[in-house]
């Protein structure tokens, strides 16, 4: 099983790195904006923790990401979330915010198609979460809970309340869409529903 690691966040060693500096002794320097140094549909996992809001084109990444990613291999991404202005763009070296709609408009995408396999809104990310009050992670609780119950709870976060709370992160599951399926047969409208 081939497991990629852009930029090396995970901690897991059984991923191979890929990152244009700092690269772990089993990795590979590579920069994402470049290009993937490797064949088309290899990869089994992808792991993309905080890298792609460093990302020039994004849609060039995530064509890239889906060139080498085998039929239902799974994409895994963290983000900060856009409706929080301080954690998108606290670092320079953002280039964008970003929501989960962003990765589920890959679904119509004609040149990297994935489908959205799972995605969860945090208040605090995981690697803030130790060192906040109890306060903090109780409202962290009860605001996650309130967005996540369904996918048009987390888009009607996204798109009205959010903004005013700031969600510090978007996790995304993305699976890969390579054979393409037919067309759904549109439903014949019932028996006198149509207007004359």
């Amino acid at each position: 099983m081939i497991r990629l690691d852009i930029g090396c966040r995970t901690q897991r060693r059984d991923v191979i790195g890929i990152d244009p500096y700092l690269v772990p002794r089993t990795g590979v320097k590579a920069d994402p904006n470049v290009g993937l140094p490797f064949r088309d549909n290899c990869a089994d996992e992808i792991y993309a923790y905080h890298v792609l809001e460093h990302a020039q084109d994004l849609v060039a990444t995530m064509e890239e990401i889906w060139r080498v990613c085998k039929e239902g291999s799974l994409v895994y991404i963290r983000v900060p979330h856009a409706s929080s202005p301080y954690v998108t763009w606290v670092d320079p070296s953002h280039r964008r915010g970003l929501t989960i709609e962003t990765f589920a408009s890959f679904g119509i995408s004609e040149r990297a198609p994935f489908e959205l396999e799972y995605a969860r809104l945090r208040f605090i990310t995981a690697a803030a979460r130790g060192r906040a009050s109890p306060l903090r992670r109780l409202l962290s609780d009860v605001l996650e809970s309130l967005a996540n119950r369904s996918r048009a709870a987390q888009y009607r976060c996204e798109r009205w309340w959010g903004p005013w709370v700031g969600f510090d992160e978007a996790f995304v599951i993305l699976r890969a869409v390579k054979e393409r399926r037919p067309p759904r047969r549109p439903r014949r409208p019932a028996r006198g529903s149509e207007s004359d």
